[in-house]
């Protein structure tokens, strides 16, 4: 049986929908062949409760880091596929929406032309979205959408990413372990612990990152690929509750819509 460790780093607590489903997902993961433990930690630095739970990864024996945030819900069938997937995409992650504060951060103007445009009212939320993901430059454009690799395994169609949100992403110890022999200053020596600064925030092409776009960053420094699961469906909490979906057409407006900023 494979292993897999959740990876939960927590600063206020977590929000009944991750409890939730967290419960659903290790009760399911053992029937498809997967043992799972679950490692939450918690305090006030994100990046180095990643990077603590990341050392314990590595000195244990699990096959897969999953990490999911403690503001999100989800659908235990999505991690058994993403963790699936791992077997040909060492790092693979889901799509959500970046969590919203106010109501005023929606694309009203946007969802209003879609509304009289025949868009159904339970769609209407996805129009304008904001993810937590990125695509290269070579992979999309602003007439076509993406244009970039695409496979389908299990049924559901994954593509390649510059980045995506480490709200949601699966990482094998082969890849990790790749990474943390890359020849970066920041990775080499161990600090205490164990940790290697796999999760930092910092400047890189004049724009501040968080540590999702830096991690995925390093490992494509590394040779690594990053690729996205447009089939799930994650929510994401704040004081508003969004739901992010790249399936079907909204891949290719998403994409069309970076490809033009």
């Amino acid at each position: 049986m494979k292993r897999v460790l959740i990876g939960t780093p927590i600063h206020s607590g977590a929000h009944p929908a991750y409890i939730t489903s967290l419960d659903e997902t290790v009760a399911l993961l053992p029937r498809a062949g997967w043992a799972a433990k679950p490692l939450i930690q918690t305090g006030s630095l994100v990046t180095l409760l990643r990077n603590g739970i990341a050392a314990e990864f590595l000195a244990g024996k699990a096959d897969v880091l999953l990490w999911i945030d403690a503001d999100e819900g989800w659908r235990a069938g999505d991690v058994v596929s993403l963790l699936e997937a791992t077997s040909q995409l060492p790092i693979v992650g889901g799509v959500y929406r970046k969590k919203l504060i106010h109501l005023r951060e929606f694309d009203w103007k946007a969802i209003a032309v879609a509304a009289k445009a025949g868009v159904a009212p339970e769609l209407l939320q996805f129009v304008g979205q904001d993810l937590a993901l990125g695509f290269n430059p070579e992979d999309i454009d602003g007439e076509r959408g993406y244009v970039g690799p695409t496979k389908t395994l299990y049924g559901r169609i994954f593509v390649r990413a510059a980045h995506v949100g480490t709200g949601f992403l699966a990482v094998t110890r082969n890849a990790l372990e790749r990474i943390a022999t890359f020849d970066d200053p920041k990775l080499a020596p161990e600090c205490s612990g164990g940790m290697r600064a796999f999760f930092d925030t910092g400047v890189a092409d004049r724009k501040f990152h968080g540590e999702d776009v830096l991690f995925c960053r390093l490992a494509r420094k590394a040779g690594l690929e990053v690729w996205l699961d447009t089939e799930t469906l994650v929510d994401h909490y704040g004081p508003i509750g969004v739901t992010g979906d790249l399936r079907g057409e909204r891949l290719h407006e998403y994409a069309k819509r970076q490809a033009r900023s």
